[in-house]
């Protein structure tokens, strides 16, 4: 008895070697016990004289039909001249594996694989990490090679021997991959459009985390200012209010190829400009019976300079200490009292409404008194 030299096992071997005279029965100390291997089916073929062969499922089945030695004219040597041949011949069977792919928190970046095999066939295969994640150093199964920068893993590994029948597994092997969400980064940055002189910029608002994280923050223009534009596609902004004073943002951190980098190679950006609010500056009028007008309106930019001159109507004029100057304005009084100089710098007020308008004026009082008058009388006497 022999094993095919096609035999995935054990080919070409010699099982077992048995003799007998004419027509005894043939017997085997192998049995089909012995002859079963885990994760392979076999079957046994008796060779005819012709050459031609007949399969048996087991050695039992082959014996039954060919259990008498033959009659071959050897005369008295011990030796057959035509001896009757059993071969074995060995198939592995089915088996296969699942190939998962997750992070330490549950998620699949990439779908699973459902491989299929034989009995101690090999499985290698390279796999690309999904965009935003890697494949981890550490944690790996047994097989798995693992590249310096966690953007690729080769994964090989030798299909067990589950005894199987058909092309289904009772026992499929299942691996898992672990990988991890790539580091991702974004940043927040500001400017100044229209402005007076040079404000102070405020700080970058840096922010970090990793492929998926969501962001959220407020955003509040400096006094005086209001946001005119945003520029950034991946966030979402809403204003809090019509004035655009405050607004609020939120994003999602993207999925950029980082593999196991600290460094993000697409920070997701964005840019606020704040403009200047309008600043309004009046100058009022008090007569002495305490009625009061506005003279003067100006309306100008956060920081702009101001100046005005007013001038008394006839009749009238400003007494010293008589012109209260408005938060960052200075009043100065001729000496007659005929005018009054008013300069200064617009303030940095953001009680703006809908439309833009100052609510916080800076208002300058100047409070008028009667000039004095000398009436003269002529007397004419005849002489």
């Amino acid at each position: 008895m022999t094993v095919t030299s096609d035999s995935p096992i054990s080919a070409a071997t010699a099982v077992e070697t048995t003799s007998g005279v004419t027509n005894s029965a043939i017997s085997y100390s192998t049995t089909d016990s012995t002859l079963a291997v885990p994760g392979y089916t076999y079957q046994v073929s008796v060779v005819r004289p012709d050459g031609t062969t007949q399969s048996y499922a087991t050695l039992s089945s082959a014996l039954a039909a060919q259990s008498l030695y033959d009659n071959t004219s050897n005369g008295d040597t011990q030796s057959d001249k035509s001896a009757q041949a059993f071969q074995v011949s060995y198939k592995a069977d089915y088996q296969s594996a699942n190939i998962a792919f997750m992070t330490d928190s549950g998620v699949a970046p990439m779908s699973a694989i459902a491989a299929a095999g034989v009995t101690s066939g090999v499985y290698t295969s390279t796999y690309t990490a999904a965009a935003g994640y890697y494949f981890t150093a550490d944690g790996q199964p047994s097989g798995a090679s693992v590249a310096a920068d966690g953007r690729t893993a080769t994964f090989t590994f030798n299909y067990d021997n589950t005894d199987n029948t058909g092309a289904s597994d009772s026992a499929a092997q299942s691996f898992t991959l672990k990988m991890a969400p790539a580091s991702q980064s974004g940043n927040i940055s500001f400017s100044y459009a229209d402005a007076i002189g040079s404000p102070a910029v405020p700080a970058d608002v840096p922010l970090a985390g990793v492929t998926g994280d969501s962001k959220t923050g407020t955003i509040t223009a400096p006094e005086g200012y209001y946001i005119v534009s945003i520029a950034g596609d991946p966030y979402n902004v809403v204003y809090t209010d019509e004035t655009h004073q405050e607004a609020t943002y939120s994003v999602i951190l993207d999925d950029t190829d980082n593999g196991n980098s600290a460094t993000d190679r697409d920070s997701q950006d964005m840019v606020v400009t704040f403009a200047p609010n309008n600043q309004t500056v009046n100058v009022i009028q008090a007569m002495p019976d305490g009625t009061t007008s506005v003279v003067d309106t100006q309306n100008a930019k956060t920081n702009q300079s101001y100046a005005y001159e007013y001038t008394t109507p006839a009749g009238y004029y400003v007494a010293s200490g008589s012109a209260a100057a408005a938060s960052g304005m200075t009043t100065e009084i001729s000496n007659d009292g005929k005018t009054v100089n008013v300069t200064g710098t617009y303030d940095n007020s953001k009680n703006t409404d809908a439309s833009g308008t100052d609510e916080q004026t800076q208002d300058t009082t100047i409070t008028l008194s009667k000039s004095e008058q000398v009436a003269m009388f002529k007397i004419d006497v005849p002489t």
